[in-house]
């Protein structure tokens, strides 16, 4: 089954897998800055009513993630997440669940390939999520995930034009 929410697609395969894919015009290496660097991400991640507020990550194989974003009236959603492999600017494999503060995870975990693929002028964006059952997949969907990523890829994408503007040499750094 695909959708298509404004200019996110999303497709699930079987029950346990979710692919969600958006252009941006942007090249590759910026975009894959943007995903990997804790002064992008403080930018666009997380919904417009819950921004990132805490970004810490060890971006190497190996190395976490621990985000927290924080709503309107101070609620956090916290989430942890280990680096499993980084191919600059081509893609990002990690975990990804809930956690608290402290860093301790709460299921759902999901396995991500975050992929950038250059087609002309516009980079593609691949969010692929595999799931460990039909069950969590299913929570997050009923949660919201589509309609809060795609909240956040609209941020994205006015940081990725914001960036453009300051340089139109197309410095990724």
């Amino acid at each position: 089954m695909t959708q298509q929410t404004h200019k996110l697609t999303t497709e699930l395969i079987g029950d346990r897998e979710m692919v969600m894919r958006r252009a941006f015009r942007a090249p590759r290496e910026l975009l894959f800055q943007c995903y990997a660097d804790c002064e992008h991400l403080m930018n666009w991640w997380g919904p417009k009513e819950y921004p990132l507020a805490v970004c810490k990550q060890d971006f190497r194989p190996g190395g976490t993630r621990h985000l927290c974003m924080r709503g309107t009236n101070g609620e956090e959603a916290w989430s942890i997440g280990v680096y499993k492999e980084i191919v600059e600017p081509e893609r990002i494999v990690y975990t990804d669940a809930f956690s608290n503060a402290a860093g301790d995870s709460i299921p759902p975990e999901s396995f991500e390939t975050v992929t950038f693929e250059s087609q002309g002028e516009t980079t593609v964006l691949q969010i692929h999520t595999r799931y460990d059952s039909a069950e969590d997949r299913q929570t997050v969907i009923e949660m919201g995930v589509e309609q809060g990523f795609n909240s956040s890829l609209d941020r994205l994408d006015a940081h990725l034009r914001e960036l453009q503007r300051l340089r139109p040499n197309g410095a990724t750094g």
